[in-house]
């Protein structure tokens, strides 16, 4: 038996796959690649460009989070029958954990592209535009999730609040948010009186030029300086 063959019936046992007719999986054996990495080996880290979807044959992987102090925060263990990496187009590309070996493990590499490809011919583009959509929600919860392991309590409300400001949509400097502390506090796991704090402090800086029961009005624009002077290495 070739390696071709070895390679389509492993690709066959994937349920993610099972939808796809012989011809395609035929497309994607001829780009699949079979590898074996041992314990310790990285596979991909946070900082790189999503490339390569994976399948995991047998072994263990580890997928994870760390801070720039060294802290790690474990998001999930993968072994065999599990795959990872979903290539749809998020805003931000690059990988949402990195990946490493626990053990001795073998898996199968499809490039992003390939695959990516082969979806897009599959659904129509409505189907694309809701997927892509939720990964980047995804995107932006594991984004949250980084924040309340690694994060002080500050910084998880300047970004919360800089966030939202981007969501709104508003082209104006000055922002409306109809968010009280409390709806801030549990957003960043805090408490309200920290927030309360981190409000006052925005309200010197001239960030928050007013605040209610009902909600905040911020200066966009201040507050990006003040992100940009304070987090120069970003965050």
């Amino acid at each position: 038996m070739d390696s071709n063959t070895n390679i389509t019936d492993s690709l066959r046992r994937f349920p993610c796959l099972s939808f796809l007719e012989d011809n395609e999986l035929s497309d994607l054996r001829q780009r699949a690649v079979q590898r074996t990495i041992n314990k310790g080996d990285i596979l991909f880290t946070e900082t790189e460009p999503v490339k390569n979807f994976y399948l995991i044959n047998n072994g263990l992987i580890k997928l994870y989070k760390s801070s720039i102090e060294g802290k790690e925060l474990i998001i999930n263990f993968l072994s065999g029958g599990d795959h990872f990496c979903l290539p749809f187009k998020r805003e931000k590309e690059t990988n949402l954990v990195s990946a490493v070996a626990l053990e001795k493990t073998s898996l199968i590499s499809l490039p992003s592209r390939e695959l990516h490809k082969l979806l897009t011919k599959t659904l129509n583009a409505t189907g694309i535009r809701i997927i892509e959509g939720l990964c980047n929600k995804i995107g932006a919860l594991s984004e949250m999730v980084e924040d309340l392991a690694f994060r002080d309590v500050e910084t998880r409300v300047l970004k919360t609040i800089f966030r939202l400001c981007e969501q709104s949509g508003d082209k104006e400097d000055a922002i409306v948010l109809m968010l009280t502390h409390q709806d801030i506090a549990s957003m960043t796991g805090t408490v309200r009186e920290l927030v309360s704090r981190v409000i006052s402090k925005l309200k010197k800086e001239k960030i928050v030029l007013s605040s209610n029961v009902k909600g905040l009005r911020i200066d966009k624009r201040k507050l990006e300086l003040f992100l940009s002077d304070k987090y120069p290495v970003g965050i």
